[in-house]
């Protein structure tokens, strides 16, 4: 068994390095024809695995005349716990070649080798590196495994022809309700769900598999992405204090913060983090404070006024805002002075907190709502990419990060799926239900 000492791309050649040029990177010495900047310290790192005439070995990345990086394998493959053989990849670019899809490229090429031998490769990336997390969604490293020894998260690409759900067996072999987040999950950048989605969403419900849309977003922001992706059946918005049904156009189940629980927690915030300013999201609309310092325009009919004057009705969501605090600190000064009271959560990328009333999250509603559909959290696969999500996340039975979530989220959940601008939700699912690539054509 054995790979190619040359692997050739369009743009790149990945030559296995000889004795000598190890013996440099070892050194941190560079040679003419390197990049100034390689070798890095990853690559000498890599150098002290280096074994002689072994194509497992570390190669250059080469586009035309230069060497920016290095890519290989932590020596030869070796059976895994199931009996697979497994082997794990390691790969790095200088600064100047980072953003060109060099490292996506090359990696794709190493797994040609691998797959056509039969073996399986892993990969170990910090949490907090999202490019990194990228590429390897670009490649296939859709399973999760945890944490190393090192705090790294570890990935692995199922060989074609399996899947990682299949092989635990809490998990059904094919879900029957998917649950997908929407901004930075089913939602482009621009705002948009792309036609190819679309198509996707539509022949997974064909299939007798409902979609439910999870979500964070006031009603009155949910209802523009359904004109998107059609009128199905049943939404969670507001992070699960509401479930529309969207075809009749009105509510399933209301969960809201009681207004006086509401004024209580309010004040006990304010005092424990001065500076806080708060808003409220009801079915009727959304007040503000005076002070609250909203990032989106707002409806014409919004209303300004204290915070016991908004907190006249039942709230599907309580906002709370702080212009000087980053937002991990303040949730987690906010978490101490609330005490379980109400459910604090946060999916923006500001310090604006989301609050809902006791138990209310994406997963206890949707909890709710597969119980009333007869569906187990087993057969649940579900899409997120945000804090917001990981309740929902860790409930269902099979659980996708997108490749630029948030670091806990990617670490929660058993599987990254592709970003969302390159349609992460649709790859995955037309995958697990075997969609043919006719059906999609947009």
């Amino acid at each position: 068994m054995s790979l190619p000492a040359l692997v050739a791309t369009e743009r790149l050649t990945l030559p296995v390095w000889t004795p000598g040029e190890a013996a440099d990177i070892r050194e941190g010495r560079s040679r003419e024809g390197w990049h100034r900047d390689y070798p890095r310290q990853d690559d000498r790192d890599a150098a002290t695995m280096y074994q002689p005439g072994d194509p497992w070995s570390p190669r250059h990345i080469v586009r035309g005349a230069t060497a920016l990086g290095s890519i290989g394998f932590f020596g030869p493959p070796e059976p895994a716990a199931d009996g697979v053989l497994e082997v794990e990849v390691g790969y790095g670019l200088v600064d100047e070649a980072q953003g060109w899809g060099f490292a996506t490229e090359a990696l794709k090429a190493l797994l040609v080798e691998t797959d056509a031998l039969g073996v399986r490769v892993r990969a170990s990336v910090e949490p907090t590196n999202k490019p990194s997390i990228r590429v390897l969604a670009k490649c296939g490293f859709t399973e999760l495994r945890g944490a190393n020894d090192d705090g790294e998260l570890v990935m692995a690409r199922p060989l074609p022809g399996t899947t990682f759900i299949e092989a635990r067996p809490r998990r059904s072999a094919t879900p029957r309700l998917v649950a997908t987040d929407l901004d930075g999950t089913l939602v482009r950048s621009d705002g948009t769900v792309s036609a190819y989605t679309h198509d996707v969403l539509l022949a997974v419900e064909q299939l007798g598999v409902p979609v439910v849309f999870v979500t964070g977003r006031p009603l009155r922001w949910a209802e523009d992405v359904f004109d998107y992706v059609g009128q199905h059946g049943l939404a969670v918005v507001s992070n699960g204090a509401l479930v529309w049904d969207v075809a009749r156009h009105d509510v399933h189940l209301l969960r809201p913060i009681e207004p006086e629980l509401g004024v209580a927690v309010c004040r006990l915030l304010r005092e424990a983090v001065p500076g806080t300013t708060f808003a409220v999201e009801t079915l009727d609309g959304i007040g503000l404070e005076p002070e609250f310092i909203e990032r989106h325009p707002m409806p014409d009919d919004a209303r300004r006024a204290p915070i016991e004057e908004l907190f006249d009705r039942p709230a599907v969501k309580l906002l709370a805002r702080h212009e000087e605090l980053a937002p991990q600190e303040f949730w987690d000064q906010a978490e101490a002075a609330v005490d379980g009271r109400l459910v604090i959560t946060w999916s923006s990328t500001t310090s604006l907190l989301e609050i809902s009333a006791p138990g209310v999250t994406k997963a206890s509603t949707l909890e709710l709502l597969c119980a009333d559909v007869g569906v187990d959290a087993a057969d649940v696969i579900a899409f997120g990419d945000m804090p917001n999500d990981l309740p929902m996340l860790t409930w269902a039975g099979t659980s996708y990060a997108m490749a630029d979530a948030h670091p806990t989220v990617v670490e929660a959940a058993d599987h990254v799926a592709p970003g969302h601008d390159e349609d992460g939700v649709a790859q995955v699912l037309a995958g697990v239900f075997n969609l043919p690539s006719a059906e999609m054509e947009t």
